[in-house]
């Protein structure tokens, strides 16, 4: 080999380490597991979460952020719906957002819980056996300075609530 031909596969070396510098540097891996997220992500899949969007803008509503839940003590993926400053209700399985009713693509999903009797036994219909569940019914506080409402696409069976801007690790790349 001439000194032409190596110095070439030197600069190639070094252009892949840069690359892979730059991707580990500003992205993750993250596993989904569960099926709050379906239809837009399955259990098992694995995706690539941008974790430098959010250092120079602000999330906006309709993102998919992974933020870790010290309640779970896990990383949780969900879609931003409530911006700082908003009033986020549940009314009758539907999300409002400052008393307008919020339509996306998931919005036919009706957000709902678990009916159980005093026992902690989940209620059965008495036929078919089937779980009994109660479209939800539920006022947040108006969202501060860096909190968001987020919820899973899975409207029927996602955890809900309030994130904070600092707990967001990366958006997801669409």
């Amino acid at each position: 080999m001439n000194g032409l031909s190596k110095n070439k596969y030197f600069r190639l070396f070094i252009l892949l380490v840069i690359f892979g510098i730059i991707i580990n540097i500003g992205y993750k891996k993250f596993k989904i597991e569960g099926e709050s997220m379906s239809a837009t992500y399955k259990d098992g899949e694995t995706l690539l979460v941008d974790k430098t969007t959010y250092k120079i803008t602000t999330p906006e509503r309709g993102d998919v952020v992974v933020f870790y839940d010290l309640e779970e003590n896990d990383f949780l993926i969900k879609r931003i719906i409530g911006l700082p400053g908003e009033q986020i209700e549940i009314i009758d399985g539907s999300i409002y957002v400052n008393g307008s009713l919020h339509e996306d693509e998931f919005s036919h999903h009706k957000i709902r819980v678990l009916l159980v009797g005093v026992a902690g036994v989940p209620l059965r219909t008495f036929g078919t056996n089937e779980l009994i569940y109660e479209n939800e019914e539920k006022r947040f506080p108006t969202l501060k300075k860096g909190e968001y409402w987020v919820i899973g696409d899975n409207r029927s069976d996602s955890w809900y609530g309030v994130i904070y801007q600092d707990e967001i690790k990366g958006k997801t790349q669409d």
